[in-house]
């Protein structure tokens, strides 16, 4: 976030660039065993982070109604990663 994009301490940015990296990795991880889809790893990281992100920030706002699916922010990511592994869908 802001914060960490502003701060003045190196080992910060090392620190969230090597949690990046892992998490791409990850993901690569679960393409190569078949768990997610093929294609580009940083555009899922990126899907799966904007997914997550928004989820948390509606759950702060106040807007985690379960009439809307949005009882739960880790339910949200469960569910994007669900449809992801549904063959013919990702």
């Amino acid at each position: 976030g802001e914060k960490t994009q502003r701060s003045p301490h190196p080992e910060v940015h090392e620190a969230a660039h090597a949690l990046y990296e892992g998490f791409v990795g990850a993901i690569v991880a679960c393409q190569e065993a078949g768990e997610l889809p093929a294609g580009d790893p940083v555009e899922l990281a990126a899907l799966m982070y904007a997914t997550s992100h928004g989820a948390v920030d509606l759950a702060l706002a106040g807007q985690a109604e379960e009439s809307k699916g949005l009882e739960d922010p880790m339910s949200q990511l469960r569910l994007l990663l669900a449809y992801l592994r549904t063959p013919g869908r990702g």
